[in-house]
């Protein structure tokens, strides 16, 4: 196997984006690049492919704070076994705590901050020449064993400039429909205390958020449709601005990109999008360019919530906001944190109320996590000054005012950990059989009694998983609520027996769900070689029947729903 410059190391589920404009821009300098995907158990095929690749420079991409201590390992093991490539790590955590960075992970020799283009370039023709390092704006370094770090280098004044990312040699696909991940823009102009988006990108010089013009993002899809068969985009952008005649603008000048190339009505596209900045004529015209899933920053259900979350909206303004994608029928998925550093009781009841409102259809599955205080963020700061900053580096946490939230934190894991997280989980099965369900009525000739029977389906299963979560959570509400903290220890029995049958009736559900899936012909989302964009269309999903609820967890189910190890994207992407 020959040799290259630089390879490039970085968990991906769906395509690493950041990790591969880097690989882009390193190639069109004329930098040899490779990209090895990290997942679990992965260190000794990771260390064959780095003695035989021989690399001058291995970059690391932390993009999950929660993933320090792996990537930290993996550094160890691989000095350990004699590589002796030169280091480099980024990422929100790293740019952000580079000296805490540097102390965490001694085998590193630099962190590349903030955005990498021009730096990790820079730093590639400097590597046999560190005293040249203190000229390279973004990075940092130890200078004689004492951590050091440039100025932060001004953010990349036009993304046009940038090459398009690295992709993949197989397209991510489902029914024959090719998935990409893209992103129209960098940066965010609001402040949501829990984020550290305006952290990284308010550190280095340049705006708040800069936007690619919509005949390059279009120039992209354009590629990906007509050379790898992509038709489903997801935008990964931190939000869809729409204020202000700017933003008005440029989404009226996408849309005119995507009806030139006639695109629109070929593909089917995703967006992330404040509550607030949602509009009903821009919806309805992007509808009409392909918008098909909308993803909402909702965050809570109570007002204190949301002035925690710093989200400068008001409950009735989410509800006016979903009750809009509902009348445009567009689907939509959240984020929601149902616990925060200020909860009450009479918060979390509010937000529980909350959705139970919002998953009584069942065109949306009841999750909620807690606010953590991750480095960077504004709650992490004020955490901090008030003395209740706590956990680890990779696992920020604190502790709630009333300590009877601390066991409610814990029933929610006990009871809805997998569900809400897991792969297996019925959060997972539900989002994975909407999105299925949009792409056979999307791209399988339109709505039919197969495709509304299917929709039916999975509304009434998704729609029982919610009301079984939100009486759970109601249960144990009452039981804390009414005792003190001793009394509530007390009753830590009866309430992890609520959350084993919680779990129990979880199981089951997904796994009925993933029946149904199945019965409607459903086509699990994997690499696949494309030749084009131009597929036979599959045949329309079957009418199915929702089967009665059932008092306990089938076994099928419960085979169905067992642990396993995630399959990895592959040497080389």
């Amino acid at each position: 196997m020959a040799g290259c410059d630089v390879v490039l190391v970085g968990y991906e589920d769906e395509e690493n984006l950041g990790l591969r404009y880097l690989a882009a821009y390193l190639a069109q300098a004329g930098v040899t690049v490779d990209l090895a995907p990290y997942r679990a158990g992965v260190r000794r095929e990771l260390l064959a492919y780095l003695r035989a690749r021989r690399p001058r420079l291995v970059g690391f991409s932390l993009i999950f704070q929660g993933m320090l201590p792996d990537f930290a390992d993996l550094v160890a093991y691989l000095r350990a076994n004699g590589v002796a490539a030169h280091f480099t790590m980024g990422g929100h955590f790293p740019s952000l705590a580079w000296e805490r960075t540097l102390a965490l992970v001694p085998g590193l020799d630099t962190v590349v901050r903030h955005e990498g283009e021009l730096t990790l370039l820079e730093l590639v023709r400097a590597l046999d020449q560190p005293a040249r390092w203190r000229a390279i704006p973004g990075l940092a370094f130890r200078d004689h064993g004492v951590p050091a770090a440039t100025p932060a280098r001004p953010l990349v004044p036009t993304l046009d400039a940038l090459p398009f990312p690295v992709r993949r040699r197989e397209t991510l696909a489902a029914r024959g429909v090719g998935i990409a991940s893209l992103v129209a823009s960098r940066g965010c102009y609001y402040d949501c205390s829990f984020c550290s988006v305006q952290t990284f990108y308010g550190e280095p010089p340049g705006p708040r958020r800069r936007t690619r013009s919509p005949g390059n993002v279009a120039d992209e899809m354009q590629a990906l449709h007509d050379g790898k068969g992509v038709r489903v985009f997801i935008f990964k952008d931190d939000d869809l601005a729409t204020r202000g005649p700017r933003a008005r603008g440029w989404i009226e000048a996408f849309a005119r990109e995507l009806e030139v190339r006639r695109l629109g009505r070929r593909i089917a596209w995703r967006i992330s999008c404040r509550v607030d900045d949602l509009d009903a004529d821009l919806l309805r015209r992007l509808r009409g360019v392909g918008l098909t899933w909308v993803y909402l920053g909702i965050e809570s259900g109570s007002e204190q919530g949301l002035r925690t979350c710093n989200k400068r909206f008001t409950v009735d303004a989410v509800r006016r906001g979903v009750a809009l994608l509902r009348r445009l029928r567009l689907a939509f998925d959240y984020g929601f944190m149902l616990l925060d550093p200020d909860s009450t009781f009479a918060s979390v009841r509010e937000s529980v109320g909350f959705l139970e409102d919002l998953g009584r259809r069942g065109d949306a599955s009841v999750h909620f996590t807690k606010m953590f205080p991750y480095v960077g963020t504004a709650i992490a700061a004020r955490l901090a000054a008030e003395g209740r900053l706590a956990g680890t580096d990779a696992a920020p946490d604190y502790a709630f005012r009333d300590p009877r939230l601390d066991l409610l934190q814990g029933f929610l894991s006990e009871a809805f950990h997998e569900r809400n997280f897991g792969p297996t989980g019925l959060v997972s099965a539900s989002r994975m059989a909407a999105f299925d369900l949009e792409l056979a009525t999307r791209f399988g000739g339109g709505a039919s009694d197969g495709t509304r029977a299917y929709r039916a389906s999975i509304r009434a299963l998704t729609a029982e998983g919610n009301a079984i979560a939100i009486s759970a959570v109601r249960r144990a509400l009452d039981v804390l609520e009414a005792r003190s903290v001793d009394g509530c220890v007390a009753a830590w029995p009866a309430l992890l027996e609520l959350a084993r049958r919680a779990r129990e009736a979880d199981l089951d559900l997904a796994g009925r769900l993933r029946e149904v899936m199945a019965d409607n012909g459903h086509d699990a989302p994997r690499p696949r070689a494309l030749l084009s964009a131009k597929r036979p269309a599959r045949r329309r999903p079957a009418a199915r029947r929702v089967r009665p609820p059932e008092g306990r967890a089938s076994a099928r189910a419960r085979r169905g729903t067992g642990a396993g190890a995630r399959r990895g994207a592959g040497w080389r992407g």
